[in-house]
């Protein structure tokens, strides 16, 4: 590899993580109003009521995150509730 090409490689951008509550809160309305991902993250847009549902401090223009986050959210929440037991 080229040396001139490292800092684009090594310089990642990340957003930050999502608070638990926001992403249990986005699952909760989405299994509550059956709908999908992109309607999901379209809907908390437009409504204060569920931006404070998951927790944000006030209304925003903005969407809180993108649909495909919802992939991620469903799968750590099945993480979690998938139960361990321990090899004795």
């Amino acid at each position: 590899m080229k040396t001139n090409m490292l800092p684009c490689l090594t310089r990642r951008q990340v957003p930050p993580p999502k608070p638990f509550w926001m992403a249990l809160g986005a699952l909760y309305i989405q299994q509550r109003l059956g709908v999908t991902d992109r309607e999901t993250v379209e809907l908390i847009t437009e409504s204060p009521h569920l931006q404070f549902l998951i927790g944000l401090s006030g209304f925003q223009y903005l969407k809180p995150f993108d649909s495909s986050m919802l992939v991620l959210f469903r799968t750590s929440a099945m993480d979690l509730a998938r139960p361990r037991f321990a090899m004795t």
